[in-house]
């Protein structure tokens, strides 16, 4: 009795490791109109588009004096952006 289970426990195991090893995944460039090509499949496919966020009249008003205050001390907030490290602020990206 153990040999048919132990039998049927190795052929889902090979079949499974040999499925994997045939599926091809596309290869990330870096280029974004490449790599969107590679990654979606052709033909035409129903989406939904969450096209916003909701925004309550605090966050606006915060968002609205945030930006008021960066465009009155530009040269500080660029000095103060090059302080951060890297890898804690991508803004620093969009100044250079």
């Amino acid at each position: 009795m153990k040999y048919p289970v132990l039998s049927l426990i190795i052929l889902f195991l090979v079949t499974s490791c040999v499925n994997n090893t045939l599926v091809q995944r596309p290869h990330i460039t870096g280029n974004i109109k490449n790599d969107v090509t590679n990654l979606l499949p052709e033909g035409k496919f129903d989406a939904e588009i969450m096209d916003g966020v909701y925004e309550t009249p605090r966050q606006k008003e915060l968002m609205r004096l945030f930006n008021e205050g960066i465009k009155n001390n530009f040269e500080w907030y660029l000095k103060y952006i090059k302080t951060i490290p890297d890898n804690q602020c991508r803004t620093t990206q969009i100044w250079e």
